[in-house]
């Protein structure tokens, strides 16, 4: 079977939606890290600028060479175990997560609604409602991790980097990672919301939770 007849196939199982919004965590991941990478690393020189910035500046002179993908890259010094491997997975997986999401919201499987019938008002309440409820999810959840036999197993992957830099966020163990995903794909299963509603609030999430 080749490729076209392959993608034919897809594209009539599954919505194009889906695809596009799974390449959209996907390279938007990897361009807003770029753009971090580039912004703070590299458009001045590497050890002056993190000493002006960062918290923990002694640990922060590892970044090793520019990759057009640097997280799929051995070269950068200090890199922990499997590191490659664990934020190859994570970012799959949370692409993934939207293709699923993405699938069961448009087959009617959530309280999503995609009518023509809102506001900006509504929106932005609904944003409001389930930013909170996910900071809310997310702060227990983390407490939780920071519990002894969590942290031993599961969390103590997430602190392996002292001083975090682009592309280290991503080094989380594979199953703390699906938890995460759990909680932050939630919203339209718990909250009737507009599709836009939900757009907007994974806008703010990516974005804030790189940064």
């Amino acid at each position: 079977m080749n490729l076209f007849i392959l993608f034919k196939e897809l594209k009539e199982t599954f919505s194009l939606y889906s695809f596009i919004n799974a390449s959209i965590i996907f390279f938007g991941y990897i361009l807003q890290s770029s753009f971090l990478q580039i912004y703070f690393y590299y458009s001045t020189n590497e050890v002056k600028g993190t000493r002006e910035w960062k918290i923990q500046n002694k640990n922060a002179h590892n970044l090793g060479l520019f990759w057009a993908v640097p997280f799929l890259s051995e070269k950068k010094p200090g890199r922990a175990e499997n590191h490659v491997l664990i934020t190859t997975m994570n970012l799959v997986t949370a692409s993934l997560f939207a293709f699923i999401i993405t699938e069961l919201c448009m087959n009617g499987y959530s309280k999503m609604s995609f009518n023509s019938d809102y506001s900006y008002v509504s929106t932005i309440k609904d944003i409001l409602i389930i930013v909170s409820y996910e900071n809310i999810m997310e702060y227990y959840w983390h407490r939780l991790l920071h519990s002894k036999i969590m942290y031993k197993n599961f969390h103590k992957y997430h602190h392996f980097y002292k001083a975090p830099e682009p592309w280290d966020d991503m080094y989380i163990h594979p199953l703390e990672a699906v938890a995460y995903y759990c909680i932050l794909y939630s919203p339209p299963f718990l909250f009737k919301i507009h599709f836009i509603s939900f757009l907007g609030y994974m806008v703010i999430m990516g974005l804030c939770g790189v940064i």
